[in-house]
């Protein structure tokens, strides 16, 4: 049995690396004493859920600076919600109700704002890269130096939006409405116009496939 003894401490020291999952029911059969399992080499452990952060924003309204990318928020009531520089990206904000909030410099690259509800929603210098907006209420929203490059706001309502130096690259307008709407100094290149209403009210129609 004595000459065992150095063979096991060998094998309960490698067993973290050479079992992974199964590390503990092998390791107690041995006898060996481990606390915990490590990652392997080259990997990370899951972030941890996101539920705690999720009820705070539900209930308080307020979570600035929060983590939450790729958070299922669906119809959400968030009026007047203080979320600025959170991190959605990815989330899932579809139909959400995010009137008057304070949106600033918050990360909401690839979200899903569809048929969300944005009026008076202060968006300055946020990021909505990719995002889909359409058929989102956007009247009066403050939109300021905030990224929409490849953004989809077909059917979205952008009235009397502060649009002044946003990034507006490659978005679809497709029946957008940007009557009224401030656009100075906005980067519109690549920008797909089809039964958009621009800002004097006239429609513009250039991409349209008919």
């Amino acid at each position: 049995m004595m000459t065992l003894l150095p063979f096991l401490f060998t094998l309960c020291r490698r067993l973290p690396w050479l079992l992974g999952g199964a590390m503990l029911v092998v390791s107690g059969l041995l006898g060996c004493t481990v606390a915990s399992t490590p990652p392997l080499p080259g990997t990370s452990l899951p972030a941890a859920p996101a539920s705690a952060t999720i009820a705070q924003v539900l209930t308080t309204h307020r979570c600035a600076d929060c983590q939450l990318a790729g958070a299922e928020l669906p119809a959400a009531q968030l009026t007047s919600a203080n979320l600025r520089r959170a991190n959605l990206q990815q989330a899932n904000l579809q139909e959400a109700t995010l009137r008057f909030a304070n949106l600033r410099f918050a990360n909401l690259q690839g979200a899903n704002l569809q048929g969300a509800d944005l009026r008076n929603t202060d968006l300055r210098h946020a990021n909505l890269s990719g995002a889909n907006l359409s058929g989102a209420n956007l009247h009066l929203a403050i939109l300021s130096s905030a990224n929409l490059a490849t953004a989809n706001l077909s059917a979205a309502n952008l009235q009397d939006a502060d649009l002044f130096a946003a990034d507006l690259r490659n978005a679809q307008l497709t029946h957008a409405n940007l009557q009224q709407a401030d656009t100075r100094g906005s980067h519109r290149e690549g920008v797909y116009l089809c039964q958009t209403t621009l800002e004097d009210g006239t429609i513009a129609a250039p991409d349209c496939p008919y």
